[in-house]
Formats: C-alpha cells, structure tokens, sequence
C-alpha cells in the first residue's frame, strides 16, 4: 500500500512540474511578444528641449518613409502646475506634407509633480525627395523653446529608371472583325441621318410656325380694304357690299355671315344707328337691285364706295350694349 501511494504522489508531481513548465514557458512567450510590440511602436527620432522647469519632447514615428506611408508627429510639453502651454500650428511648418488628422490628448500629472500637454498629428508625404520640418516655438508659461529642424526624406514606389510616367502591363485595344466594323459603321451612319432629320423637322417647324399678328380694328380693317380695291367696277361694288357687312358684323355686332339681304335688314337695329338705319337699308336695297341687274348706272360704284367709306368713320365709336 505504501508503495502505491509513492506511486501516486510522483505522479501527481510529475504533472505538477510540466504545468508549471508550461506556464513559465508561455508566459516568457508573452512577456517577449510585449516587448517587441512595444519596440515597434517606439518612435525613430526623439529630441528633448529644457529651459528653466520646462522641457518640450518631439518625437518622429518615420523619418525615412515612402510616398504612400506616414508619420506621426508628437509634442510633449512637461511644465508646472497652474502655466499656460501654447503648441503652434504646423501646417506652414511641414509643407509639401499635409496634415491628414490630429488631436490633443487630456493634460496628465506626472510623477515629479508636472503636468503633461501632448499634440499629436499624422501626415501625409508630399512628393519624393527631401524635407526639412522647420523649426516651432512653443510657450510654456514664461518660457518659449524653439526646436530644430528635422530632415525628412520621402522615397518613391517607382523604379528609378522609370523615364515617363506610362502605365504598364495594358494589353492593346482588341480589333475589331470586319463584319463587325461594318455593323459600327451602319450604326454611325443611322445615327447620322437620324440627326439630320430630326434637325430638319425642327427647323421646318420653326419656319412654318405662324407669326403673331396684331388683329386690326374693324374700321382699320374697312379703311385698308376700301383702299385696295379693285379696277372692275362690278368688282368694286361686290367688294364695297363686302366691307360693309363685315364692317356691321364686327361693329355693330349685326350677323351677316350666310344671311339674304332681308335677314341682314331684318337685324339691323335702331340704336346706335339712329338716323343712319334708313340709309342703310336703302343702301342694301339698291345694292342688290344693281348686283343682280344687267347695266350698272354711271357713278354707282364710286357713290357706294364713298358711302362705305364715309359710314365707317362716323361709326368709328364702339356701340353701348
């Protein structure tokens, strides 16, 4: 039975050991793993400036960095409790590099009793070559601390040999078959006339489109009409006839379109016509008598044109309704 429980306890020991083994080995695993990603994010270029109980830490992630990479660029200010630190803008400072985002940490307390004020910004390259970061002056109470210069140098992703800036490795533009020219061809040309008549259609439009006219007044009408009238004197009286019944139509408001000279009469009214309407009527009569007679008496043509002409302009006025 002793023997056993020696047995049993070398084991449970033996365990014992390799968990304790394994443990220190991964825990030597992490502990290196924290120190070299803590190695990499140290900053490449550091420069502490002091002055009295200030000191101002400027710090480079890159100082050697290609056209697609960036830095980070921080500004430590270590000053006494109760004093106004100012960190300056850095845009004129750092051109061609532009200024891609920054921010200002939370003031800390330090162990020595000072308080810290840090500004950090990230950068973008501008193109290849060298730059240098002028220097900044940054108040600390009474204090102003004025950094160095930093040489940046910006390197480019293309080959140095490179003579233009062509881009490679575009294959050649695949040529058309000849039937397939020929299909482009008939499209450009359908296309083509398809423009062309469209563009005919609206100029024809254009042309054709009716000019506004300014609607003349019946007694302008009458006067314009009696002055071209015809040399014939049968003419004459059947144009003289048609001026004046339109000149009533439009007027006086009387219909004559497609009514007998009986009907016309029949219409004419009173007032606004007055003494006139016995003229008139007589006027109409006559009118037809000659019209429709095989000998016109001489002088009838010019008597009625001039009466046309002398009984629109004394009605030159509108009528009441």
């Amino acid at each position: 039975m002793m023997l056993k429980k020696a047995q049993r306890l070398n084991a449970v020991a033996r365990r014992s050991l390799i968990v304790l083994f394994a443990s220190a080995a991964l825990c030597g695993c992490r502990e290196k793993s924290v120190r070299q990603s803590g190695a990499g994010a140290e900053p490449v270029y550091t420069k502490q400036y002091r002055q009295a109980a200030e000191t101002v830490i400027v710090s480079l992630s890159e100082t050697n960095l290609s056209t697609s990479g960036r830095i980070r660029l921080t500004i430590d200010v270590h000053a006494p409790e109760g004093e106004d630190v100012v960190i300056p803008e850095i845009e004129d400072a750092i051109a061609p590099f532009t200024v891609e985002e920054s921010h200002t940490e939370p003031v800390r307390f330090l162990p020595n009793g000072k308080h810290l004020h840090r500004r950090v910004w990230t950068l973008d390259p501008g193109l290849p070559g060298q730059t240098q970061f002028q220097a900044l002056e940054i108040l600390a109470g009474p204090e102003t601390l004025k950094t160095d210069p930093v040489t940046v140098t910006v390197s480019s992703l293309l080959p140095e040999n490179l003579e233009t800036s062509e881009i490679r490795d575009i294959a050649a533009p695949i040529e058309w078959l000849p039937e397939e020219q020929a299909r482009l061809r008939i499209r450009y040309i359908l296309l083509a006339v398809s423009g062309l008549i469209a563009l005919s259609v609206l100029v024809a439009r254009m042309v054709r489109r009716p000019r506004k006219t300014q609607e003349l007044s019946p007694q302008e009408a009458a006067r314009q009409a009696l002055d071209r009238l015809p040399e014939d004197e049968l003419a004459r009286i059947d144009e003289a006839r048609r001026i004046l019944l339109e000149f009533l139509d439009r007027q006086l408001k009387i219909p004559t379109a497609g009514k007998t000279t009986g009907e016309i009469i029949r219409n004419i009214p009173k007032y606004p016509l007055l003494g006139r309407r016995v003229t008139l009527v007589d006027k109409l009569t006559a009118n037809d008598l000659v019209r429709f007679s095989n000998r016109i008496p001489d002088g009838y043509a010019d008597s009625l044109v001039e009466y046309v002409r002398g009984f629109v302009e004394e009605t030159m006025e509108e009528p009441c309704d």
